[in-house]
């Protein structure tokens, strides 16, 4: 098998030569897998000083981490990252970062310093040719993911190589092979000493694992954190839903499995707002003795993990999930009036799609339910309703503004108070739809603060 790369690739190859060039990791994993394409990796046993030697002409050599070896080499229009071969010496005190980096011309001792067999296979541009020190081509036609050297050595040395193998076992439908199923097991307390960001960038990468294709990807990632022990780390709550009970009348499962299968059947945007979305079902029970409060406790839950003090999400993206936790019980009950829905609509058109999406899942995951659920039906058919009759959903789509209200006499704080009961008053009368209409009702509201 040939690969196919870029001609500026294979120009700054021929410019190595004699010393070879290799390609690595990701690109040649999924090159073999027929995968999507990734970014291309490069090595050589070439430290930079001995790369400058050459004196490539246009070559550009920017350094990333000197210390490891790591330049960024810009050829031909093309930039690829590379790394001389090493191997690290890694502490003993928990630090998962390397002591003491060696470099060294011995491609087999740069294969076992990385994660797992299957990202170790390198092929040597100039010769067309892989080298597969550690068998990761075998690994890859027997469907199993291994680690490239001991897996105690491997997954002792970086916790987070053990959220890298449960995406890499998902997204690519690998079997974990016995030594590095139980090594994840034993080392997964690790993760307390990796930074909230690394853990959020990975476990989100899981989330969204079956972008790639593979179908419940993400869904199989989740029962795999479980099985390590990992949701202690990421999501502390979440365990506490194992085993607790739910009224069998209407749900098949526990609340633990119901939030995972609720997170199987919605899309990647409300994800996150799945998992937490009945995650204070037991700290309600214990508490109150009924879930009635789920819904704002668990809001209250998403600031805590994903915020500052947690994941380290966005603030934007923090309240959003927290937005949608704290709504997805509202008219489960179908008790609202039709003019209430609609200014709930109104009031929250930003994320109605988004809160459909999540009630529909909720509606399927409880397992005992067929169809669509009342409550997504209604809320759907009326967001349609209300588009189609032309409702404004925020002040900016009101054919009336600020300068107008001025001009009625409307001052400083009024201004924007007599926008917003403008706003809501549309929602339900269709006769303020006009300039006309808005301004006149706009001139009557103020007469009445008068």
């Amino acid at each position: 098998m040939k690969l196919t790369l870029p001609d500026s690739l294979i120009a700054l190859a021929n410019e190595f030569a004699p010393d070879s060039l290799y390609a690595v990791g990701g690109f040649v994993r999924n090159s073999l897998m027929g995968s999507g394409e990734t970014d291309i990796d490069i090595c050589s046993y070439l430290l930079e000083g001995q790369i400058r030697a050459k004196n490539i002409d246009g070559l550009v050599i920017k350094p990333v981490n000197p210390r490891i070896g790591t330049l960024k080499l810009i050829y031909m229009g093309g930039e690829f990252e590379y790394t001389t071969f090493r191997y690290d010496n890694y502490p003993s005190d928990g630090r998962h970062t390397p002591d003491r980096v060696v470099f060294t011309r011995d491609i087999e001792a740069d294969a076992k310093r990385r994660d797992f067999t299957v990202n170790a296979v390198y092929y040597d541009i100039g010769k067309e040719e892989f080298i597969d020190p550690v068998s990761g081509m075998a690994d890859i036609r027997a469907g199993i993911l291994r680690t490239a050297d001991a897996a105690d050595k491997t997954l002792s040395e970086d916790g987070l190589r053990i959220l890298r193998m449960v995406r890499f076992a998902v997204s690519y439908d690998l079997i974990i092979y016995n030594e590095t199923l139980a090594a994840a097991k034993h080392y997964v307390k690790l993760l307390s000493d990796i930074s909230k960001e690394r853990i959020r960038d990975e476990f989100l990468k899981i989330l969204y694992a079956d972008a790639g294709g593979m179908k419940d990807a993400h869904y199989k990632g989740l029962l795999l954190l479980d099985d390590i022990g990992a949701f202690p780390y990421i999501i502390p709550y979440l365990s506490d839903t194992k085993g607790a009970e739910q009224n069998t009348k209407y749900h098949l499962y526990d609340v633990f499995n119901h939030i995972l299968m609720t997170v199987r059947y919605s899309p990647p945007e409300v994800r996150l707002a799945a998992l937490f979305h009945d995650i204070a079902k037991p700290i309600c029970r214990r508490k109150y003795g009924n879930n009635y409060l789920h819904s704002p406790i668990g809001s209250d839950i998403v600031y805590e993990v994903l915020g500052a003090n947690g994941l380290k999400f966005t603030k934007s993206e923090t309240a959003r999930v927290a937005q949608l936790v704290k709504l997805h019980m509202y008219d489960i009950d179908m008790r609202a009036s039709d003019d209430r829905l609609r200014i709930f609509v109104q009031h929250h058109y930003y994320m109605i799609d988004g809160l459909i999406a999540l009630k529909r899942a909720d509606y399927k995951a409880k397992g005992l339910t067929v169809g669509e659920s009342p409550s997504v039906i209604r809320i759907a058919h009326l967001y349609d309703d209300m588009k189609a009759e032309g409702v404004p959903f925020a002040v900016c789509d009101l054919l009336v503004n600020g300068l107008d209200l001025s001009r009625l006499g409307y001052r400083y704080k009024e201004i924007g108070d007599g926008l917003k009961n403008l706003l809501t008053a549309c929602a339900n009368d269709l006769t303020l739809l006009t300039r006309e209409a808005q301004l006149r009702f706009c001139e009557e509201n103020r007469k009445e603060l008068k």
